[in-house]
Order: C-alpha cells, then sequence, then structure tokens
C-alpha cells in the first residue's frame, strides 16, 4: 500500500481534488485540473491568468466560450 502523504506531496492534481473534497467544493473542471498539472510540470517562470466566464444553460461549470487561459513565459 502506498502512503497517501506521500502521493499528495508528488501529483498536485491529486492534491487539488482531495483538498476541494475536504472543502466540500465540487470537483475541478478539465481546465483547473489542467491549469494545476502546468503548474506541477511546466517551466519554471511563468504566469497564468484566468476567469470564470459565463455559465452554459443547466450546467455549473463555465462554456468553453467563456473560460481564457493565458500563459506567458518570462524572457531570461
Amino acid at each position: 500500500m502506498t502512503n497517501p502523504l506521500a502521493a499528495l506531496q508528488d501529483d498536485f492534481k491529486l492534491f487539488l481534488q482531495a483538498l476541494w473534497a475536504e472543502l466540500d467544493l465540487p470537483s475541478p473542471t478539465r481546465a483547473q485540473y489542467a491549469i494545476a498539472d502546468y503548474l506541477q510540470n511546466g517551466p519554471k517562470r511563468l504566469q497564468i491568468q484566468a476567469f470564470r466566464g459565463v455559465e452554459s444553460r443547466g450546467s455549473p461549470e463555465p462554456s468553453s466560450s467563456g473560460l481564457s487561459l493565458t500563459i506567458q513565459k518570462e524572457k531570461l
């Protein structure tokens, strides 16, 4: 059996999911998992900007056209 604490420390997406469950939040969206993965595995220097868009009808998640993600790498 693996150590749950070690698994949470090794995978930020798993930590994100566990934290949100503890806070009684809904599961993170695919875009939020993508940002978490990029934070863990992306370049050392980066900037991520995002905003919540308009919700699509009948869905609590933002529509694909309402989500904007900008990632900028710092020039060395």
